[in-house]
């Protein structure tokens, strides 16, 4: 794997792919959502068909998660799905991945997946599931503004939070437990 900047985003180079120009690239947004009182997360990928002109999109949910890895799986995710070898541009809000992906990622591998400080890097299995992708797929990374008009930005946020709010509803959420006042025994305190 051998990552380098290309014009303010990483590219990640690879000898079997030709340097294909950017209006090649299948262009593919991403996004995560979750909800912090369930833990359950949902990833979404979006991408115009240049056959049709169509939106398509694809989406999946995750319990126990965190949002940042649900911004990684829909990297992941969206590169998966592409069995042959294909030039893409994964634009993402998250900058997270972006500048993981740009300033952390060569370093965390070469340091065997420890950050500056010596605390391990979150989210590993992810991170490396991302540079097998990188390293088969001709990734371009780019940041975007979220909630900021990009419209495939907002159709990615809005189809993960679609995901999302489809799983909640088929899932009991308990409610929380009811405020009380337990007081240890025999205290000589009385509530009155």
């Amino acid at each position: 794997l051998q990552l380098a900047a290309n014009g303010g985003a990483w590219v990640a180079k690879q000898p079997k792919i030709p340097k294909i120009d950017s209006v090649d690239r299948i262009r593919i947004f991403t996004d995560g959502a979750w909800d912090p009182k369930t833990r359950v997360g949902a990833w979404a990928y979006v991408w115009r068909d240049e056959q049709t002109g169509e939106w398509r999109k694809c989406t999946g949910v995750a319990t126990w998660t965190t949002n940042n890895r649900m911004e990684l799986r829909a990297v992941i995710e969206a590169a998966r799905s592409f069995e042959n070898q294909t030039a893409l541009e994964i634009v993402s809000d998250s900058k997270y991945v972006t500048l993981s992906v740009e300033h952390d990622l060569a370093r965390w591998r070469r340091s065997k997946w420890r950050r500056a400080s010596g605390a391990k890097v979150k989210n590993t299995l992810l991170w490396r599931a991302l540079i097998t992708e990188i390293s088969f797929h001709d990734i371009k990374f780019t940041w975007t503004r979220g909630h900021d008009g990009d419209e495939g930005n907002e159709m990615a946020d809005e189809a993960a939070k679609e995901a999302l709010k489809a799983y909640l509803a088929t899932v009991p959420i308990p409610e929380p437990p009811s405020p009380q006042i337990v007081l240890p025994l025999n205290t000589g305190f009385s509530a009155s």
